[in-house]
């Protein structure tokens, strides 16, 4: 078992530096993340487990858990970035390189030898509306980020807003008992599949209200806001992923030299590039003039987002551009808490009205 060896052989990290476990003050939060062959070293941790002390650690039977921080050999990992938005989360134990890694059956979480499958690539973006923080996407399970709890568990979860998805690198340097190889990157490179055409999309509307739609473009953070009216349909234009071949080769250094060489070429699946959270114009409350001194009996309506669902645009060749029915999608998805937030103010712009109690009523009937 590869646990008999933590203690007595040395694991390798190369982690992101975004701050410091026992610090997150960060003086430029939103760090670029580093560019193949530039790994760095040191823990992992979340949000939700950070105040415990907790950090993500290699365990028996190959798997990880959020144990307390101990300088342990089995807590530095490396993040190597190694193209297309891909990056291993590896460790060097018993002679061999091991990567962080997704049960292509079960999607349990946990580390196996490194090698030319995509269950071990995960897919880092920054959390924007947490400075500091990153997510990892799991290149097998699209769409599913890894989570550390409080409790110890890892695992995959669906895009939330739980602080168990918000990663935190430290780059603390391991205690000098720690002997730690260095890894190297010596040879990366990448070759995308043929590109994919983007594709014209209607996005339709079959609730009663309006809705809401933001379009979270998940390659630079961005978002697109837009309204479609009850039975209206709005035409957008989605990119399409493609995937590609990534070769890496990794130099694992000791005191004495070189003590291992590997090489692998994967085939990357295509990656999601959107997603959508969906709200409805929901009446919340109606004033009414009872003086009869007002023009118009409805003084004031005042509407509010109510969350819907969270939904992705499947990736690649799945999704050849047929329409989408927004409201469908996201009330099948069934995770209204897994929305995108909106300003809550978003429908109480001022609009003309010519009847606001013709208007109202029109909503109720939902004509």
């Amino acid at each position: 078992m590869i646990v008999n060896y933590f203690g007595r052989i040395g694991v390798t990290l190369l982690v992101l530096i975004v701050g410091s476990l026992s610090n997150r003050c960060f003086a430029n939060p939103l760090l670029q993340l580093p560019q193949p062959g530039n790994p760095v070293l040191g823990t992992l941790t979340t949000e939700q487990a950070d105040p415990l002390g907790l950090v993500l650690t290699a365990g028996p039977q190959l798997t990880v858990a959020m144990q307390s921080l101990r300088g342990s050999q089995a807590q530095f990992w490396t993040l190597a970035p190694v193209g297309s938005g891909a990056f291993r989360v590896q460790l060097f134990a018993a002679g061999s390189l091991w990567s962080l890694s997704v049960d292509p059956n079960t999607g349990q979480v946990g580390f196996e030898r490194s090698a030319q499958t995509f269950e071990q690539l995960w897919r880092i973006t920054q959390e924007r509306a947490r400075p500091g923080t990153l997510r990892l996407e799991s290149h097998a399970y699209p769409g599913n980020y890894l989570a550390g709890d409080a409790n110890s568990a890892v695992g995959l979860q669906s895009w939330s807003r739980s602080p168990s998805q918000l990663w935190y690198f430290d780059t603390a340097p391991p205690p000098p008992a720690i002997s730690i190889p260095l890894q190297k990157m010596v040879q990366q490179s990448i070759s995308p599949n043929p590109p994919l055409k983007p594709v014209m999309t209607r996005l339709s509307n079959s609730n009663r209200n309006e809705l809401l739609v933001r379009i979270a473009d998940l390659r630079n953070g961005t978002s697109s806001d837009i309204s479609i009216p009850a039975g209206g349909v709005q035409v957008f234009e989605f990119q399409r992923d493609a995937g590609a071949t990534l070769t890496e080769r990794y130099d694992v250094i000791g005191p004495t030299g070189v003590i291992l060489s590997q090489e692998f070429t994967t085939q990357v699946p295509p990656m999601i590039l959107y997603d959508l959270s969906v709200y409805e114009k929901f009446l919340q409350s109606i004033a009414i003039d009872r003086t009869g001194k007002s023009p118009n009996p409805i003084e004031d309506i005042n509407f509010q987002p109510k969350s819907v669902g969270y939904f992705v645009i499947p990736p690649g060749g799945q999704f050849r551009g047929e329409p989408i029915d927004v409201y469908r999608w996201a009330v099948q998805a069934n995770n209204p808490g897994g929305v995108r937030r909106i300003d809550p103010n978003t429908f109480n712009q001022p609009v003309e009205r010519v009847d606001p109690l013709e208007d109202v009523l029109r909503g109720i009937r939902g004509n």
